[in-house]
């Protein structure tokens, strides 16, 4: 995505977004959710949860953003380098320090990571036909030209941008959204003059909403399928979470320097 907006990865990887994001969800977790749900869950047992589990977090997690970031901050690597070097470093942390992974365990991994792939790359060949279909058919200009017959303001050209990605990220999978809508969207986003990187960050963290909207968000039936239990009883779990993330959205939708700041900051 950030190729076809024109953005450096690495102006991704500093925005603060996901972080806001994050300590909203845990604020939630930590003192709103154990006080309104009966669970084993207290904030005394998350906090030695997370102190035992600490050194094996640093390990694991811990060093594998210190080689993505640092290596491409640094210059060693470029995104996908860096992503390879992590891959490796995965397999020597679960081989010889954890010792739950195992050459058997490694090559199935590596057909299901070949196979997730060329579906992948099927769908980027299959979007960039796409894609040349609606600039000859001149379809970004026309939508340009459609919504300003509408309206003039950013604003509610964003509304309504935010309503087509929560919709497409509940039907879509979130890398067939982003390859079909970014060429007709950012002819949209450019016309009224808004920041491709504010944008990109949007566009990311709204489809990841949509992916846990109910009824037919992607990962309800992946968390139902994993934890065995119903659906009804994941959809009445999420929506607090879900809630408290389209807040977010909303907050960074409307206030920009929220989401833009830091990597205007570090890069200048």
């Amino acid at each position: 995505m950030a190729e076809r907006l024109g953005k450096g990865i690495k102006r991704y990887f500093k925005d603060n977004l996901g972080i806001l994001c994050a300590l909203a969800v845990m604020i939630l977790f930590l003192y709103v959710y154990p006080v309104t749900h009966t669970t084993f869950l207290t904030q005394r047992n998350i906090f030695n949860v997370l102190r035992q589990s600490a050194p094996n977090l640093l390990l694991a997690c811990g060093m594998t953003m210190v080689i993505i970031l640092g290596g491409i901050y640094s210059g060693k690597f470029t995104a996908t380098e860096a992503a390879g070097v992590s891959v490796l470093y995965g397999f020597i942390i679960g081989y010889f320090v954890f010792k739950q992974l195992n050459i058997k365990k490694a090559y199935e991994a590596c057909v299901k990571t070949g196979v997730s792939t060329s579906m992948i790359l099927f769908l980027i060949g299959a979007a960039a036909v796409f894609g040349w279909m609606l600039t000859m058919q001149q379809i970004p200009n026309q939508i340009v030209a459609a919504i300003s017959g509408i309206t003039n303001s950013p604003a509610v050209v964003l509304l309504l941008v935010n309503l087509a990605l929560f919709v497409a990220g509940a039907l879509l999978d979130n890398v067939a959204a982003i390859t079909l809508l970014t060429p007709v969207l950012v002819p949209l986003i450019s016309a009224y003059g808004i920041d491709k990187t504010f944008f990109g960050i949007i566009m990311i963290i709204n489809l990841s909403i949509g992916q846990i909207t109910p009824p037919i968000g992607m990962n309800l039936f992946v968390s139902s399928s994993i934890c065995e239990v119903r659906l009804e009883k994941v959809i009445r779990q999420v929506l607090p979470f879900l809630a408290v993330l389209i807040v977010d959205l909303f907050l960074f939708t409307y206030i920009p320097g929220i989401v833009t700041v830091l990597p205007n900051a570090l890069l200048h």
